[in-house]
């Protein structure tokens, strides 16, 4: 039996690392403005305030080769429509790579600061398996979890058939193992 879907979420491709706080999962835009704006809505109304975007400026989709659209000109609008301050940064990893070991500490750091302000974060890449498992795990590792790859598969139980294995490369896995407590 699958279990259920934990409240509060966006959408399916998504799940709470810290309920409330960090939130993980895909690409919150959408060539479709009508489902972008849905979806940063979505991410609004469970009190996500600053996203952390994995993908790297000019990437491609690539199933058609097209550019993926920019969603950030309307997470502003929403944010400042709503008068709540929201917040975005870019943390590229290469797709089914993996970070330099001072840009994980980097994104961990950023992360870290938005938690500390009291505020909730949403970090994603295109799918939420690689790149956005990858720091998640070694967000978990940080922070003292013993077997981040066993807590990131707890965590994602609810949407197996959107992330059947995560982090999705060999390279990814290892490099979650081996990312130590408060690195």
């Amino acid at each position: 039996m699958k279990p259920p879907r934990p409240p509060n979420l966006p959408f399916a491709r998504s799940y709470w690392v810290v309920p409330g706080k960090l939130l993980a999962g895909f690409l919150p835009g959408d060539r479709d403005p009508f489902v972008a704006k849905a979806k940063l809505e979505s991410l609004l109304n469970c009190g996500i305030s600053h996203i952390t975007n994995l993908m790297e400026e000019d990437e491609s989709d690539p199933l058609n080769r097209r550019k993926f659209t920019d969603y950030t000109p309307e997470w502003f609008d929403l944010g400042a429509i709503r008068g709540e301050p929201v917040t975005w940064d870019r943390s590229p990893i290469r797709d089914l790579g993996i970070p330099r070991i001072a840009d994980m500490t980097a994104t961990l750091d950023l992360l870290d600061e938005v938690l500390a302000e009291d505020r909730a974060a949403y970090v994603h890449c295109w799918g939420g398996k690689g790149r956005t498992a990858t720091v998640i795990g070694c967000w978990l590792a940080r922070h003292g979890e013993t077997d981040p790859l066993s807590k990131l598969q707890q965590l994602t139980a609810h949407a197996r058939i959107h992330f059947p294995v995560i982090p999705e490369t060999a390279q990814q896995r290892a490099f979650v193992q081996n990312w130590k407590v408060n690195q």
